[in-house]
Formats: C-alpha cells, structure tokens, sequence
C-alpha cells in the first residue's frame, strides 16, 4: 500500500514537471531571424543536455550504422547511434574528409533535433530552442550555426530514410 501512494505521488509531482519541459527544435532554417538572448537558465538546461549526452554516449544497447555521403561542406562518412524501436537518433558523428584536411562534427539529438554539436573535437555548442549557444552560454558566431544548420538540413533525412525504412 505504502509503495502504491508513494509511486502516486512521486508521480503527480513528475509529470507537471515534466510537462513544462519544452522539446528542442532542429537548427532554423530562417536566414532573417536575429538571434535571441541567452536564455536565463541556461545552466539549467546545458545540465540536461549533457545528460542526454551522457545516455548516447553510454548507450551500450543502442543500434549502430555507417553511411558515407556528400554535403555542402563536402565527402563525410558518418556513424549514427539510433533506437530502432522509437525511431529517433541519439548521435551522429560526421567525419569529412576534404582534399586540404580532415574534421568532425558530432551531432547529439533528442527527440530527433538537435541539441549539441561538438566541433572538430574542441568546441561544445548547445542548441537550445533557435539559438545556437557557446559552452557560456552566449550566442554563437552566425556563420557557423548556419554550418551546422546546412549539414543537418542535408543529411538528416537521408540520415532518417536509411536507418528507419
């Protein structure tokens, strides 16, 4: 009995919470857009993106695949990390391969869109709502959000097609 009430209302106290989370968007696409202001509980939110950050990196249970494709930027071979039974991609790691030189992109997603982007293995970027923030939380240099934004928009529904036919 004691645990039927104590699960009631670590429930009722879960989902309100829950509830008022809002689901991150992919990159905008809206060139004219100026970018917001960092959000004000930014720290909050970089918490919980590094948290989901933490399941895909840990995610020995996940499903894994390789595909090799073009973009803008140029010829990439990226590794994905998915759960096939709800469809959505927790990680995408780019690898380009360019005539001058060599980088990456990691892309980490939640409910398919994005919400970090690790850099040429150096820099963290969180993406939050449809702004593209720096480890500090300020926004991030425009041309590069649009980098990001450009390779997703290229590649995430072929990305999508080929893991779930």
């Amino acid at each position: 009995m004691k645990t039927r009430l104590f699960t009631l209302l670590l429930a009722t106290l879960a989902v309100p919470a829950l509830a008022q989370q809002k689901p991150t968007a992919q990159f905008a696409s809206n060139k004219t857009a100026a970018p917001a202001a960092p959000m004000i509980n930014f720290e909050s939110q970089k918490f919980q993106i590094d948290s989901v950050v933490q399941i895909a990196e840990g995610g020995q249970f996940l499903d894994h695949a390789s595909f090799r494709g073009k973009a803008r930027e140029g010829k990439y071979w990226v590794e994905c990390f998915y759960n096939k039974k709800t469809k959505e991609i927790l990680k995408a790691n780019y690898i380009f391969t360019t005539d001058s030189t060599n980088f990456s992109k990691c892309f980490y997603f939640k409910n398919n869109s994005v919400v970090k982007v690790f850099d040429n293995n150096t820099t963290n970027y969180y993406q939050v709502g449809n702004v593209v923030l720096t480890e500090q939380g300020t926004p991030a240099n425009a041309a590069l959000a649009k980098k990001f934004s450009e390779l997703i928009t290229d590649t995430f529904q072929a990305l999508h097609a080929g893991l779930f036919p």
